[in-house]
């Protein structure tokens, strides 16, 4: 990972955690929910794309009800450090498993399926690690998910949001990673200084021009909103000297 290392003992991870691989993953999974383990596996494939890494607690606060787990990671870009904390509830997917065999899955009645069972079996809350308080805070991803999205899919398209923090937060429904990123970037800049030898002035540049665009009003004029968005992204690529490489991730 990129950044000053001696700071990550004072932030990445701050209780007693074991790093696992795929039996974290595996101790979600359930043997009569096939599209339900593909999400999982995805999680971890995902996982090992962008370096981050998939922990399971083991402080004495275990709730048989669930299984808790984290996905620690930091932005591509602007190396600020996520937590996507996970809660897996095995009861709601044994339920689950009872008799969604004898379910013909359609868009129309994974609406309903989706709603009150899937959607419960996992859950889960995104932090960003705020150095000024030594501590996470939370953050509300919009997410979109596709019409027969499992909680892994979901989960999946949160990891990349964040891991493409800065051009995700140019979504217009990104309001609250936007907002995280316009305070967390100048205070990262104090510890990641080597990172792409980035002038604080720079840096304060785009937390304000992403202040600007943060209070643009898209329903008067997305036209404006749009213009902007075109404006930060070239002051993005000339901060962090980007070439034809990086296309990819926009």
């Amino acid at each position: 990972m990129n950044g000053d290392t001696e700071y990550d003992n004072d932030y990445w991870m701050t209780h007693d955690v074991n790093i696992c691989d795929k039996q974290t993953i595996k101790s979600l999974m359930h043997p009569a929910l096939e599209e339900h383990n593909k999400s999982l596996t995805w999680i971890q494939e995902t996982a090992k794309e962008i370096d981050a890494n998939i922990v399971i607690s083991t402080n004495e606060y275990y709730d048989p009800k669930k299984h808790t787990s984290a996905i620690y990671m930091k932005g591509r870009k602007s190396n600020i450090s996520y937590k996507i904390e996970i809660n897996y509830h095995p009861r709601i997917a044994n339920l689950c498993a009872k008799r969604i065999d004898e379910i013909s899955i359609n868009e129309e009645n994974f609406r309903i399926l989706n709603k009150f069972i899937i959607s419960k079996m996992i859950t889960f809350n995104v932090r960003w690690y705020d150095l000024r308080i030594m501590d996470w805070s939370s953050i509300c991803i919009e997410n979109e998910s596709g019409i027969m999205s499992w909680p892994g899919d979901i989960i999946v398209s949160v990891m990349n949001a964040l891991y493409n923090d800065i051009y995700s937060a140019l979504d217009s429904k990104m309001n609250t990673l936007r907002s995280t990123l316009i305070e967390a970037l100048p205070v990262y800049w104090f510890v990641n200084k080597q990172f792409y030898n980035i002038s604080y002035n720079n840096i304060a540049l785009l937390s304000e021009s992403l202040e600007d665009l943060h209070y643009t009003d898209v329903s008067d004029s997305m036209d404006e909103f749009s213009q902007k968005t075109l404006t930060i992204r070239k002051l993005i690529k000339i901060i962090y000297q980007e070439d034809d490489e990086f296309k990819e991730y926009e």
